[in-house]
């Protein structure tokens, strides 16, 4: 059994076309939640990570926290 979460992030959401070079906003998003202290590993412009099976309840919550930071990063820089 594996836990797998995985999150795309795209560009424009009229047209569905990703910002800039396919792979670009994956690899950023991927070394922010680095710089956060998440492991990710970016598929392009996806997203996967996949968490230990016995991760408890405050791992769990530290995972998404993390994300969420490297997330809010990201958003800042796409609007630069």
């Amino acid at each position: 059994m594996r836990a797998d979460c995985r999150g795309r992030a795209g560009g424009d959401r009229q047209t569905k076309a990703p910002p800039g070079e396919l792979g670009s906003l994956g690899r950023y998003l991927a070394g922010r939640a680095q710089e956060h202290g998440k492991i990710t590993r970016a598929m392009g412009d996806a997203i996967a990570f996949c968490p230990p099976l016995i991760s408890s309840a405050r791992e769990i919550g530290l995972i998404v926290v993390r994300f969420a930071r490297a997330l809010d990063d990201t958003r800042r820089w796409l609007r630069q």
